[in-house]
């Protein structure tokens, strides 16, 4: 979806021109505003809230810095356009995207919005994994025990012990559960949640883990305090997979 983007500059040549060859090369942006006045583009933005506004610095009456200095804080990209390259510094202190100086030719304009939308894609592929994150963690599965059946939040899991053919199922605030069910059973159901296998004997939740102890053999130091071993030849793959769940 292309962003929304907002024009303002008191030339109404330059207001054109840019006008035109965001349509003719930016098929990534939607042009929903534009106007010459500050006062107005100012109302823009408030009732239009737009991703991206290209913002002229000099105009009469406001100026393009204190037009955003109105508006804190600034919830859109900001573009300077301006003939002046004195104001670059100032737009650096306002945490500007981007400063292009008129005459803005069309690789410099090409190249900025390609950036811009980089940005935008790789910001909404943080939302969604950690929207996914968060949904798995409100995830409920059912435990029958041979007393109750219990719902349990998949994030209280701290980690799962194998115990013959049973588990046992340890739980945040000290809580314990013995499953007649195999270990192997709960990795099928609780590998998409991010938990691991790093023994055998053991399926810990990763978003419990708090320290790799490099220990004779290895192991891994869960929240509650717990100690958990890890095989040799699954040192590296856990190790890695944390750093990835550490990046996003």
């Amino acid at each position: 979806m292309a962003l929304k983007t907002i024009i303002i500059d008191d030339e109404l040549d330059s207001l054109e021109l840019l006008q035109y060859k965001i349509t003719e090369y930016c098929p990534g942006l939607e042009i929903i505003g534009a106007t010459q006045s500050p006062e107005e583009g100012k109302n823009l933005i408030t009732t239009l809230m737009p991703d991206v506004v290209f913002l002229d610095v000099e105009m009469p009456r406001m100026n393009g810095f204190r037009l955003l200095n109105e508006l804190s804080p600034i919830m859109f990209e900001v573009i300077f356009t301006t003939a002046y390259s004195h104001y670059a510094i100032d737009a650096v202190r306002v945490s500007a995207f981007d400063y292009l100086t008129k005459p803005i030719s069309i690789q410099d304009l090409e190249n900025c919005v390609e950036r811009l939308l980089t940005k935008f894609a790789q910001q909404t592929e943080r939302k969604t994994i950690n929207s996914t994150i968060r949904s798995m963690d409100e995830s409920i599965i059912v435990i029958p025990t041979s007393e109750t059946i219990e719902f349990v939040k998949v994030s209280d899991i701290i980690y799962l012990e194998a115990n013959s053919n049973y588990t046992t199922i340890i739980l945040n605030q000290n809580k314990k559960l013995m499953v007649a069910k195999s270990l192997g059973e709960y990795e099928q159901m609780l590998t998409q949640h991010h938990f691991m296998r790093p023994h055998n004997s053991v399926l810990v939740n990763l978003a419990q883990v708090v320290k790799f102890v490099r220990d004779e053999g290895g192991s891994i130091l869960m929240s509650n305090g717990a100690s958990v071993p890890i095989s040799r030849r699954k040192r590296d793959e856990f190790i890695e997979i944390m750093k990835r769940l550490s990046i996003n």
